[in-house]
């Protein structure tokens, strides 16, 4: 006869037991994988962000006009959380001199189809912002698209000229040694804000220029006319200025900081340099 074969209660405890302990260490190991899987995602995002961050920074500040940067603090809780410059739109040269009168035409090679303010030799700050002295930016838009008297040959150096009687009746306090002037827009902030209690990066424009620094901004507050969001999750947010010196341009220096939903911080320090050839 044929034996039969079984296996008793303590042999099918011990598959039970020995099973559920492989198990557990399966999907402990398991889930540690996907873990560092979900870790590693999200920091690469924030090495991402704060990459993007400094380019968006640094490639505007690149594009500012000549000595008129400035660093302040919305808050005076002692940190300057927000830097603000005049983006330069065009540049070119013109003919004759700008000094001493009111000027109410330009005698200019043409900058292109473009529209804004004109400034000639903007050697400090304050002489871009108003300050109740002769400013080195004109106080309304020129449209340089609407040119006068330019001949069909297309020479613009021989244009008589361009002009808006509302735009440009200035009184420039100086020529500009090598007759350079730009054509700018407004006036830009980039600053950290606090909505809804959680921390971004804000990105403020048209708000006019200004004569003290952060008029016309609120950090809790973005409004769509005036301010876009650029980002979240910014902890920390500082800027600081060196002006230019003899031997090198002017530098801005800006730290940055992201904090995500685990508390990880990611921290960047950028250096800029600012163009200050006016």
């Amino acid at each position: 006869m044929r034996a039969e074969r079984g296996f008793t209660l303590v042999e099918l405890v011990m598959v039970i037991v020995i099973g559920s302990i492989l198990a557990m260490v399966s999907v402990r190991f398991i889930a540690s994988s996907m873990q560092g899987v979900v870790d590693t995602a999200g920091r690469q995002q924030m090495a991402m962000t704060i990459a993007l961050v400094s380019e968006r920074i640094s490639r505007e500040l690149r594009q500012a006009l000549p000595n008129s940067v400035r660093i302040y603090d919305p808050d005076s809780d002692s940190e300057n959380e927000c830097i603000e410059f005049v983006p330069v739109r065009a540049a070119s040269r013109y003919s004759g001199s700008l000094a001493g009168s009111t000027v109410t035409r330009l005698n200019v090679m043409s900058p292109g189809a473009v529209k804004g303010f004109v400034s000639v030799y903007p050697i400090t700050d304050t002489s871009v912002y108003p300050n109740g002295s002769t400013s080195t930016v004109s106080p309304g838009e020129i449209d340089f698209s609407d040119n006068l008297d330019c001949p069909a040959n297309g020479d613009m150096l021989a244009c008589s000229g361009y002009e808006d009687g509302t735009g440009i009746s200035q009184a420039f306090p100086f020529d500009s040694p090598q007759k350079r002037f730009f054509v700018t827009g407004q006036p830009v902030s980039f600053c950290r804000g606090i909505i809804g209690g959680e921390s971004f990066l804000l990105r403020y424009f048209d708000y006019g220029f200004q004569g003290i620094a952060g008029n016309g901004i609120t950090t809790t507050a973005c409004p769509a006319a005036t301010c876009q969001v650029v980002t979240n999750h910014i902890s920390r947010l500082e800027f600081s200025y060196s002006a230019a010196s003899l031997s090198r341009s002017a530098v801005v220096t800006f730290l940055v900081e992201l904090v995500n939903d685990q508390n990880e911080t990611l921290s960047l320090n950028q250096q800029v340099q600012v163009r200050n050839v006016p």
